[in-house]
């Protein structure tokens, strides 16, 4: 379905999974299926992952990056510690991708945002190598206020998607 919406103007797509609130995901079949369609069109892959870590469910995320090198040339990973570490005012994001494209986000970044506090720099670091265990908690808690409110929606027929 994807397909007939790019073309040769097509620079690239952008993937924002896991979403939130549900923390619903791509299943492997689909990644493969956008991965070969940017290799196939010289496009790149913009895959914001920030939600990586609060999913719910059976479904686990799966970085399209690391299902093939050729999706991992053309891929620019988007993450912070906002979400994961519920650190959204430290203003803490980092990028991954082919080195001379994201040498070029860095030189527009320098000259259009100020620089994060040494602080918070320390704190994202220390959230990142620290223990882990509170995201288990935090998925635990949001897994069950999405399972009330779905139950709502359903109840209540707002929504006939769920």
């Amino acid at each position: 379905m994807l397909k007939k919406y790019i073309n040769e103007k097509t620079k690239g797509i952008i993937l924002n999974y896991p979403s939130n609130p549900a923390g619903s995901v791509f299943n492997r079949e689909n990644l493969e299926q956008i991965g070969k369609l940017v290799v196939e069109n010289n496009s790149f892959l913009i895959s914001d992952e920030i939600y990586e870590k609060l999913t719910y469910g059976e479904y686990s995320h799966v970085s399209i990056a690391s299902m093939d090198p050729l999706f991992k040339e053309r891929t620019i990973i988007c993450h912070g510690v906002s979400k994961t570490y519920a650190m959204t005012g430290w203003r803490i994001g980092f990028a991954a991708g082919p080195a001379n494209i994201i040498k070029a986000m860095g030189n527009i970044q320098s000259q259009s945002t100020s620089n994060p506090t040494s602080i918070a720099q320390m704190a994202a670091l220390a959230a990142l190598n620290g223990p882990q265990d509170s995201i288990g908690m935090m998925v635990k808690e949001f897994k069950k206020k999405t399972g009330l409110s779905c139950g709502r929606i359903k109840k209540h027929r707002w929504c006939y998607m769920l």
